[in-house]
């Protein structure tokens, strides 16, 4: 998601964090309901796994980024969410593989086990996945 203005991306951000909060304070969603942000409907990971979501909201005046996170465990529960945001990102891409990161380094600090990491931009997957290529050969 592309902001233009500071003050949007400010918006956007509170708007996420808002809903995160919300996710927090429920802490349940129930699969196949939708966000109230977006209409996308948010699917479980399978029995005994932890889906964890990321998404980003970036402002290409200044190349801000702020990064936001949740994770669920496979009953809709929220088990931890994060946001934060970062300075020179120089596109959308750069800032959605920023979440993915932000993603993993949640991962690690909770300590969670089976995670399926989800993100909403093919590119930033398709781009992860050359990498991983390169790194194997």
């Amino acid at each position: 998601m592309t902001c233009n203005s500071p003050k949007s991306l400010a918006i956007l951000a509170f708007n996420l964090k808002e809903e995160y909060c919300m996710a927090s304070l429920a802490r349940t969603i129930v699969p196949g309901t939708s966000s109230p942000r977006s209409g996308i409907v948010w699917s479980p990971p399978s029995s005994g796994f932890v889906k964890v979501n990321v998404d980003v909201a970036w402002s290409h005046i200044g190349r801000i980024v702020v990064s936001s996170c949740v994770a669920r465990d496979d009953l809709g529960n929220v088990l931890c969410c994060a946001s934060r945001k970062d300075n020179f990102a120089d596109s959308v891409l750069h800032g959605e593989l920023l979440a993915l990161r932000f993603g993993c380094e949640l991962v690690l600090f909770q300590n969670l086990q089976q995670v399926l990491l989800e993100t909403d931009s093919l590119l930033a997957v398709t781009e992860v996945r050359k990498a991983d290529k390169t790194l194997c050969q």
